[in-house]
């Protein structure tokens, strides 16, 4: 005799559990779900329900009670959030239920999920596209017959287009991790994470190979940060081999006022007091009410994303290695200035003391005071010799 939970009907065929770090490739499943008539909650199709709604209190029911099965989608970041272990405890809680086939583990790696046993059948990630997995979750509903031809493609043809989705789909959660990643960098801030981002983003050429930098609260002040570790290196080697980041308090033109060195047994909060206690000493801290810590990493962040955004679109002439920003309108790059906020438009380092201003006074879509510190930083930098200068043939 089937349990009341197996006999009644659910209002949803899936539910997706997930940390943000993974959204881009749990969007596409959840995607794929869709368009095969799977009734799935994720929590992008919801806004409007979950505008305004006791979270914890929903959130307990729809993995309680509201759905079929429960696909965890397993990682390092799921395992840290506190919003998926209350999740994962309400779906554990329906599987005690009698419902053992309840929860369907995704795995993106091999960390260990407080009650999700190893014995436990999964599905890895790495051998499985969004479309795979919409389809294998079709056959446990009894709605598809098993087909071979989503992971063994039958001809030359389809294996060459199977390896070519393969890859974007790769592509695709490179992306969205990395924009994950640099999102967190202001949201959570810490050593390992803005050590990650850090790494990534020289070995994307998305900064510059000397760090980059965010304003010190308008003080005409700088703050450069800069990991300690080859960008040779691989991410994942940086990962367990974080040796810490540099930080420097600089001049607009790059001259070291103060310099740090935020190692791991620091936090965030530890490292912002003494760039706020160095600020003092030199005479350059804009005051209790102005300092506000979380500014610096979200500032960081921006810069990060922004880069990313900017190299990865598939733009003809992408900005690269991205020294600062002047917002909302300019980067300061090692070869120059760009703009960011529209079409392509670059001002060259070598034409920096040209008359800029003259040039550029009737483009109605000009910024005129994001191009005036733009300007005036790009050239104390210039002659500082931290730009490359050097005339295009």
């Amino acid at each position: 005799m089937r349990s009341n939970i197996n006999a009644r009907e659910f209002e949803y065929d899936a539910c997706l559990s997930f940390a943000g770090e993974q959204r881009d490739y749990v969007g596409r499943v959840a995607e794929e779900l869709k368009k095969r008539n799977v009734n799935v909650f994720y929590d992008a199709f919801e806004e409007a329900k979950l505008w305004g709604t006791n979270l914890h209190d929903y959130l307990a029911d729809i993995y309680s009670k509201k759905a079929r099965y429960c696909i965890i989608f397993a990682s390092r970041d799921y395992a840290a959030k506190v919003w998926t272990n209350h999740e994962r405890r309400f779906a554990q809680a329906r599987a005690l239920e009698g419902n053992q086939g309840y929860i369907l583990p995704v795995r993106f790696d091999d960390t260990e999920i407080p009650g999700l046993l190893p014995t436990i059948g999964y599905i890895e990630v790495a051998s499985k596209a969004p479309g795979d997995l919409a389809e294998l979750f079709l056959q446990k509903l009894g709605r598809a017959l098993p087909s071979a031809s989503s992971t063994t493609p039958p001809d030359a043809y389809s294996k060459v287009d199977y390896l070519s989705e393969h890859v974007r789909e790769l592509i695709a959660q490179a992306k969205g991790a990395d924009a994950d990643l640099y999102r967190s960098v202001g949201d959570e801030p810490s050593i390992d994470r803005i050590h990650r981002a850090l790494v990534r983003a020289q070995e994307l050429d998305e900064i510059s190979e000397v760090g980059c930098r965010v304003n010190f609260f308008g003080t005409g002040r700088y703050l450069r940060f800069m990991p300690r570790v080859s960008i040779s290196r691989s991410t994942a080697q940086a990962d367990n081999n974080t040796n810490g980041i540099d930080i420097t308090l600089e001049e607009a033109n790059a001259t070291k006022i103060r310099h740090f060195v935020w190692e791991s047994p620091a936090d965030a909060g530890d490292i912002s007091l003494r760039i706020a206690e160095a600020a003092q000493s030199a005479g350059c801290y804009p005051g209790d009410s102005s300092f506000d810590a979380g500014k610096l990493f979200a500032g960081l962040s921006v810069l990060l994303s922004v880069g990313h955004a900017e190299s990865t679109e598939g733009r003809v002439y992408p900005i690269k290695r991205i020294v600062q920003l002047c917002l909302p309108q300019w980067a300061i790059c090692e070869t120059g200035l760009y703009r960011i906020d529209g079409p392509f438009y670059q001002i060259a380092a070598w034409r920096l003391n040209e008359d800029w201003w003259s040039h550029m006074q009737e483009k109605i879509w000009l910024d005129p005071n994001s191009l005036d510190e733009a300007l005036v930083t790009a050239k104390a930098l210039s002659d500082a010799g931290r730009l490359a200068v050097q005339e295009s043939n």
